[in-house]
């Protein structure tokens, strides 16, 4: 199993509409790929190290440096004076993020030049003059409820002024790279929701701001959900709370993960972890929301319990199989509604009558996205395996399972099998087996 399958796997509820009966009223469920999350730096740019460049990295951190005392001490004209006028196009774009910024009120907030460059778009030196340069920045950034601050790799582009350097454009990419993921507050205006444990940074449409206070009180009751069901044997690290982005549109939404257009567009949400390394990451709950606006508040209640269950138990850093970290969330997001439990097992189990339980659990290939024809089946395989362990065990056994798996020198899956339900996985597959026959049979 490769690191990106296993990333690619762990990022994110992939709610295939098995709650589509909820969104279209019929029980047909789709099955949608899951693409790994691109690189922002991928391909890398060569570094340089030459004087020069060195010379123009250091200006140019001088000037982000002053950019984000700028923000701290709500000081536009400063912020304005950094902003070159060689597009203007950009000044309305620098506007709303220093606007962004002033509401979010981040408790961290810094920016740090790399040595890296990209190449330029030959149209774009020609708006911004041929000293035009484009270079990387990682910018990093905190916002109530989190203690690890998330990581966003930009793209920032310069040109020179007197003294030193002027931000001149935050949307360029290298040529033939593409985008990376982009914070929210960098593609379009956001307020600031706030609901208990729940912080919720949300598009600033007309349209979006009713379901904003919405989605957050459904999440904030979701986390009060998850911490009494957990606790703090599953959940040792949580604080409790929730960070929640809210997109405007399926273009903000598809920006801010860095994934392909279309690929994510059956999808209500996602556990995202933001930085680069998963182990190092805030997950925040990132919603999508052409899908989420249509789901009843119970198919809601689901998604986003799911999705805290995965934040609760930072599961992108989990060693555990996937059957085991999404089939968990899944349980602990049915435990709490469970009358949309027969609708969303319902194909799973006419597969079984017609077919036959399969012989294995769900591998951490079967979430791979090229698999999408079995790739809802594998979720609800794993959540039916989870649910079998507590009916047959216990909910206290079922939460001592998850943590021998997910401590690193306790992984085995075998061991734990052993070391906590005193059997084996011959036995486990069997057992679980005769309940999906079961199951099946009483759902006819």
């Amino acid at each position: 199993m490769t690191q990106a399958l296993r990333t690619t796997g762990l990022r994110g509820l992939l709610f295939f509409l098995l709650i589509a009966f909820s969104i279209t009223g019929c029980t047909s469920s789709a099955g949608t790929g899951r693409p790994g999350r691109p690189s922002a730096t991928s391909p890398s740019p060569a570094s340089v190290t030459s004087s020069s460049h060195v010379t123009q990295t250091r200006a140019a951190q001088a000037t982000l440096s002053r950019l984000v005392s700028a923000v701290r001490h709500d000081d536009r004209t400063s912020w304005d004076h950094l902003i070159a006028a060689n597009d203007p196009a950009f000044a309305p774009r620098s506007g709303m993020v220093f606007a962004n910024l002033a509401t979010l009120q981040l408790p961290t907030l810094t920016a740090t030049m790399t040595m890296a460059r990209g190449t330029l778009d030959p149209g774009r030196r020609d708006v911004l003059g041929k000293d035009a340069w484009l270079g990387q920045a990682a910018i990093a950034w905190t916002v109530d409820h989190e203690a690890r601050p998330a990581v966003s790799t930009l793209w920032l582009t310069f040109v020179p002024a007197a003294g030193g350097q002027l931000l001149a454009g935050t949307a360029d990419v290298p040529v033939g790279q593409p985008a990376g993921a982009r914070p929210l507050w960098l593609l379009e205006p956001v307020r600031l929701v706030t609901d208990g444990p729940v912080t919720m940074i949300a598009a600033q449409t007309a349209t979006s701001d009713l379901r904003a206070d919405h989605w957050a009180a459904r999440a904030a009751a979701a986390a009060a959900a998850v911490r009494r069901r957990v606790g703090s044997t599953t959940a040792s690290h949580w604080s409790g709370g929730v960070v929640v982005e809210a997109p405007g549109s399926d273009s903000s939404f598809e920006q801010l993960l860095g994934v392909p257009a279309g690929s994510y567009d059956r999808i209500a949400a996602v556990a995202w972890p933001e930085a680069p390394d998963p182990k190092d990451a805030p997950v925040r709950v990132v919603i999508n929301p052409a899908q989420a606006s249509r789901l009843t508040d119970t198919a809601l209640d689901i998604v986003l319990t799911h999705e805290v269950v995965h934040i609760a138990t930072d599961s992108p850093s989990s060693p555990a199989p996937l059957w085991v970290v999404e089939g968990y969330a899944d349980l602990v997001a049915f435990e709490r509604r469970p009358a949309a439990a027969a609708v969303a097992e319902k194909s799973l189990l006419a597969s079984v009558r017609k077919h036959g339980a399969p012989s294995t659990l769900p591998t951490d290939a079967d979430f791979d996205p090229a698999r999408a024809t079995t790739l809802e089946d594998s979720y609800t395989l794993s959540w039916l395996a989870c649910r079998y362990l507590v009916e047959h065990w216990s909910s206290q056994a079922m939460d001592t399972f998850y943590v021998a798996l997910d401590t690193t020198d306790t992984r085995d899956l075998d061991a734990a099998l052993h070391g906590v339900l005193e059997t084996d996985r011959a036995t486990f597959v069997r057992g679980w087996r005769d309940y999906l026959r079961r199951a099946a049979q009483r759902a006819k």
